[in-house]
């Protein structure tokens, strides 16, 4: 009698977690991974996405839309664009410096007119 009072409470609280655990990798994951070119004038920072929890491999480009690109890693443009720290890792979410390279200044740097 005791197990059948328990079984519906475990089953519940067992469903429970699930769904929490499943709806939360959804929503941080690449699916799928891109080969193409994204201009990196548009890029803040990167993330490295490495399968095991998410089903595949990626590099997770933050635009400065907010977006999250998901490119492929064995991508060339992508290996040496990191190789070069044309862009920079993000931390914790964001970044320090937005980015590396030509065109584009710091922020304490001043515009030469």
């Amino acid at each position: 009698m005791r197990f059948l009072f328990c079984l519906p409470f475990c089953l519940v609280l067992f469903l429970f977690c699930l769904i929490a655990e499943t709806s939360q990798h959804r929503s941080t994951c690449c699916l799928q991974a891109r080969k193409n070119r994204t201009p990196l004038n548009r890029v803040l920072c990167y993330t490295v996405q490495k399968a095991g929890v998410c089903p595949i491999s990626a590099i997770v480009l933050l635009t400065k839309g907010g977006k999250a690109k998901c490119v492929d890693p064995d991508s060339d443009w992508i290996k040496d664009v990191m190789d070069q720290k044309k862009i920079l890792q993000c931390q914790n979410g964001k970044t320090k410096n937005k980015i590396r390279g030509k065109g584009h200044r710091q922020k304490n740097q001043k515009k030469k007119s």
